[in-house]
Formats: C-alpha cells, sequence, structure tokens
C-alpha cells in the first residue's frame, strides 16, 4: 500500500532539503500510515509487518522530534 510509496517520498525529500514545515507534514503522513500498517500486521498476526512499521514509525517520529 501507501506506506512505501510515502517512505519513497520521504527519502527523497530529506535529500532534497525541502522547507521543514514540508517536511514535517510528509513525515507526520507516513507516521500515520506505519502505524495503520502495524495494526493491520497486529491483527493478521503477521510479525514482519508490525516489526516493520514500528521501525518506520521510530525512523519517522525521531525526524520529526529533531526538526522541531
Amino acid at each position: 500500500g501507501r506506506a512505501i510509496p510515502l517512505g519513497v517520498a520521504v527519502a527523497v525529500a530529506v535529500w532534497l532539503a525541502p522547507a521543514p514545515s514540508f517536511l514535517i507534514l510528509l513525515l507526520g503522513a507516513a507516521v500515520v500510515a506505519q502505524v495503520a500498517d502495524v495494526l493491520i500486521g497486529a491483527v493478521h498476526r503477521l510479525p514482519g509487518m508490525v516489526a516493520g512499521g514500528v521501525l518506520a514509525v521510530v525512523c519517522h517520529g525521531t525526524a520529526i522530534v529533531t526538526q522541531v
């Protein structure tokens, strides 16, 4: 789904160094998508989906905190 294109967009945006407000919004959208993936993975008992989503949430969340 939606988490992979958002992850790619974040990776590109970080290297292009766009306006901080845009980057924070993009990172926030990525966090929300990854949290949804974690929940879906938990419901369907897919440990890889949960672990990958949690890792992405931590990375994107950390990026948000360091941008503020």
